[in-house]
């Protein structure tokens, strides 16, 4: 991406921040870039709030199987993704 600087005191260098912009936005909209830039964050956002909702509702459902699990990984007797797998298996058998 281009440099430009500006002055916000003096305005100086707007016009050419303005350009910079412009000819951004023509970049993105070659080839629908602006369009896979948008569905790439709108992925990322349903991913984050559907891990944030499966980690409250496991955190709240599955209290005591979630401490001893965190128990187990701090003690070196189970691995994170192990935890992780026994916990999700549990939750969705138990339909929380």
């Amino acid at each position: 991406p281009a440099v430009s600087r500006t002055a916000a005191t003096t305005g100086g260098g707007v016009e050419d921040l303005r350009a910079v912009l412009l000819e951004h936005q023509r970049f993105l909209d070659q080839a629908g870039r602006r369009e896979q830039v948008r569905r790439r964050r709108a992925r990322r956002r349903v991913e984050r709030v559907l891990a944030a909702l499966i980690r409250g509702r496991v955190q709240s459902s599955q209290h005591e199987a979630l401490a001893r699990a965190l128990a187990e990984v701090g003690d070196g007797t189970l691995d994170p993704y192990s935890a992780a797998h026994r916990l999700l298996e549990r939750f969705l058998k138990e339909g929380a």
